[in-house]
């Protein structure tokens, strides 16, 4: 089991008295309810980062527990041994509002100053008429091209470029098909130092908008579960040109067969133990929370997870 994991997390974090940050939005982009808050100087709980800032985040209005994708994709993160922000469940009791509440990644007592630089800004700058609205050349090509040229050694070029594989990978193993380029980005210690920021923003994954009925229908269909995980996209293309955003599993496919470097990682990443992944999932559906985190939808995230993983891991092998 990874480090990553704060001990003592199954509690539901009350926020009714957290100050909300009125001047400065967290993550300013996407559809869903956002605030950003300080945890009080006296932390409720040790897993919490006294008078550090979180994002209160809300499910979409279309699936609420969708906060709970945020959880888990943590849990997730930790078992596989991927830096993935710190998210608990959380409550409002004055507006009687649920969310994922999810530690800044950035900006901690004691840390060092960090100027953060999103993909969207990065982007701009490597791309003619980048569209920041829609992303169509989103592509890993482009990005690569960048690291290469702004990365000080070829060392720190792979290093970097391995940390990025390991990000998708992350993303094709919960079905995150929301990684535009305001969902990532850099840290930099100084013009020559950075790394890739921790893979943030990962709710639009394992399953959240699928009904109840539906789960149902795919927990016992193997086939038309397989059609539904193949059927998911990254947001990235392969190269500013291509029409279609990139298949999950073919993009890391790809990945491993112009960066050979990256697929030890990328495999290491996938060799986590199903009864850890387990214990984790249902971990979470412990939480008392006025929005619960159903059975069924616990199952079936840990179902989905799995069954992707086989499907990666074959997809690795045509290598």
């Amino acid at each position: 089991m990874s480090v990553l994991l704060r001990q003592g997390a199954n509690e539901l974090v009350e926020v009714r008295d957290w100050i909300a940050d009125e001047g400065q939005s967290a993550y300013p982009e996407g559809s869903r309810e956002k605030v950003r808050l300080r945890c009080p100087k006296l932390a409720p709980f040790s897993f919490l980062l006294a008078e550090h800032y979180y994002l209160f985040k809300e499910s979409s209005h279309r699936y609420p527990e969708q906060f709970w994708a945020e959880v888990v994709a943590y849990r997730i993160g930790a078992v596989c041994g991927i830096n993935v922000p710190p998210a608990f469940a959380a409550f409002n009791s004055s507006s009687k509002k649920c969310a994922a509440l999810i530690e800044w990644f950035y900006g901690k007592a004691g840390g060092p100053q960090i100027r953060y630089v999103s993909g969207g800004d990065i982007m701009s700058t490597i791309v003619a008429d980048y569209d920041l609205k829609r992303g169509k050349k989103h592509a890993f090509v482009a990005i690569q091209g960048w690291l290469k040229k702004r990365a000080p050694s070829e060392l720190v070029f792979q290093t970097q470029m391995i940390i990025w594989a390991r990000m998708l990978t992350f993303d094709a193993l919960i079905g995150n098909t929301d990684r535009h380029h305001d969902n990532w980005g850099t840290m930099w210690l100084n013009e020559r130092q950075f790394s890739f920021a921790p893979a943030f923003d990962n709710g639009t994954s394992l399953g959240h908008e699928l009904t109840i009925s539906r789960i149902e229908t795919l927990l016992k269909n193997n086939a038309e579960m397989d059609a539904y995980i193949w059927r998911g996209t990254h947001h990235l293309r392969w190269r500013e040109t291509d029409e279609k955003k990139m298949n999950h599993g073919e993009l890391l496919r790809l990945i491993a067969a112009s960066a050979p470097y990256c697929l030890p990682y990328i495999t290491q990443m996938l060799l986590f133990e199903s009864d850890d992944l387990s214990a984790e999932i249902k971990s979470v559906a412990r939480i008392e929370c006025p929005i619960r985190l159903s059975d069924l939808r616990v199952d079936f995230m840990i179902s989905l997870t799995l069954r992707r993983r086989e499907l990666l891991v074959k997809k690795l092998e045509q290598l």
